[in-house]
């Protein structure tokens, strides 16, 4: 009977004893993560500025971003990490259409494409966790890629006069700067729910776009540049794997 108790206690033991190492994994500091997100790109600054004769305007909408990184703590709550993020904001086609008064409206059509920013960042961050949530706080740098759009205008210069205002797509490399921070939450032992807002920011010099002019039966082309400043606040949300850890307890 003394056997048969012992033996009916470890067996209603062994459920609680997995209940309690499960919630020890749940809750266990992983070391690194790599993470998947997507969102919302909202242009600031000159970059979404919508005046058309102002040359530091970029005429950016609301736009995409898709983001992939991966990180390690290496000291404490201090880690190190890598980004890769690009982001498409359309120009505002409508805005290039600032004509002057004595222009009658409807005479002309403007189209334009989109913006791409393409960057790999790195940089240091801190991860700093309360239960399931933890917070990252991060600062990064690197090179980026930033694809100006084409666009054009055509109508009439008078009523009996055609004309095409056509400026092709530019292509330019700078250095980007972004700061941002990232909330998550632990789903399981490896899982997070997360959502991460960032700034980021390059200033960039286009050199290799033309804009052709024709009026009537004139045309002319001219290369044509300029240095825009492409400022954005990304917000996201996505997954975050974790893995690494720093003691195994089982």
């Amino acid at each position: 009977m003394k056997s048969l108790s012992i033996v009916l206690a470890l067996v209603s033991f062994v459920p609680v004893a997995q209940a309690q190492k499960s919630f020890i994994l749940r809750h266990q500091p992983k070391l690194g993560f790599i993470s998947v997100s997507g969102g919302t790109s909202l242009p600031t600054g000159d970059f979404g500025c919508r005046r058309a004769p102002d040359q530091a305007s970029g005429l950016a909408e609301s736009g995409r971003v898709l983001n992939l990184a991966a990180g390690y703590r290496v000291v404490g709550a201090v880690g190190l990490m890598g980004r890769y993020q690009q982001q498409i904001n359309r120009m505002d086609a409508s805005a290039l259409l600032a004509l002057p008064q004595s222009q009658p409206a409807g005479a002309r059509v403007a189209t334009a494409g989109q913006w791409t920013v393409t960057t790999a960042l790195f940089g240091p961050y801190i991860s700093l966790l309360t239960g399931r949530f933890s917070v990252d706080l991060r600062a990064l740098a690197g090179p980026a890629t930033a694809v100006c759009p084409a666009n054009t205008i055509e109508g009439w210069l008078t009523d009996d006069t055609p004309m095409l205002i056509k400026t092709s797509q530019g292509k330019a490399g700078s250095t980007a700067y972004s700061g941002g921070v990232t909330l998550s939450y632990r789903l399981g032992r490896s899982l997070a729910a997360q959502v991460s807002s960032d700034y980021l920011s390059t200033t960039v010099n286009f050199t290799d776009m033309t804009t052709t002019i024709q009026e009537g039966n004139r045309t002319q082309t001219a290369l044509v540049g300029g240095q825009k400043t492409i400022s954005v606040l990304n917000v996201s949300t996505g997954l975050t794997f974790l893995f690494g850890n720093r003691y195994r307890p089982f």
